[in-house]
């Protein structure tokens, strides 16, 4: 559901309480203007949800990923069908983090903390007492955290132990500018395509690209310090060119290293 084990939230939009419509009920949601991902935790009752082309079927203890509209070229359409009348929790959150590109659903029936999690953040934001914000920051990222071992877990040990070897050596060396995605295999004794494959299902993203969002992720932290010129953050970050990092920048993040950079300032 989300493999990205850093996903770093900009802005908590919203975290409510909802009770569907009665059975047979169908909504079709205008998405213009919005940038959010959401969370869904149901609490009860059955729907089947449809988002850009892909159907999907939630029950109870199920969570719901819906991914942002602006990670695609036109808006996505967005319906929903009460097929069980019921109830859900709602978190709607902004970040820049690489993210799934389409809705996914999974049973959490069997770590009931997650749904006291859910309440929780939604109990805080219905009364915003002091302080209620950071605490929903908080609950979000236990949220995330326990959605992202889930996963963890969800990946057969055994295959996850034929890769380690190349996560291994992608962490002591993502910043060099070259890694051979073969040699990456040979390490890990399997074949290019099985460990694309296992890449793909954990991390959500594929060998190569997850050495690029390695480097972006070090990039911006060298960008934080104000120490260095867009140059040597490229060089450092093990990128090929200044222009081969501004480019892969500004796909990752939304603007190019320097107006980061200038942000960072203000």
């Amino acid at each position: 559901m989300l493999k990205n084990e850093k996903i770093t939230v900009e802005e908590i939009i919203y975290a409510y309480h909802i009770v569907g419509g009665e059975r047979g009920a169908r909504t079709e949601y205008n998405l213009e203007g919005i940038s959010h991902c959401q969370l869904l935790y149901k609490l009860s009752g059955e729907a089947r949800i449809t988002f850009a082309g892909k159907g999907v079927t939630e029950r109870a203890h199920d969570v719901r990923f819906l991914p942002s509209p602006l990670a695609f070229e036109s808006l996505p359409e967005y319906t929903s069908e009460v097929i069980e009348e019921g109830e859900c929790i709602n978190i709607a959150f902004v970040t820049r983090s690489p993210m799934p590109r389409e809705i996914t659903v999974k049973s959490f029936g069997a770590l009931p903390s997650l749904k006291e999690d859910f309440e929780k953040i939604e109990r805080l934001w219905y009364h915003k007492r002091d302080g209620y914000y950071h605490k929903c920051m908080s609950v979000l990222y236990g949220i995330l955290a326990k959605i992202s071992v889930s996963e963890r877990d969800y990946l057969s040990s055994a295959s996850y132990r034929k890769i380690e070897p190349a996560i291994d050596y992608i962490e002591r060396h993502f910043t060099e500018k070259s890694i051979d995605c073969d040699y990456l295999a040979n390490l890990s004794g399997v074949s290019h395509t099985y460990m694309a494959k296992i890449f793909k299902k954990h991390f959500g993203l594929s060998p190569n690209a997850y050495i690029i969002h390695k480097k972006i992720q070090y990039a911006k932290d060298l960008l934080k310090t104000c120490e260095y010129t867009t140059s040597e953050v490229a060089e450092a970050s093990g990128f090929s060119t200044p222009y081969y990092f501004s480019r892969a920048f500004k796909k990752s993040v939304g603007v190019p290293p320097s107006r980061y950079a200038v942000s960072l300032i203000k």
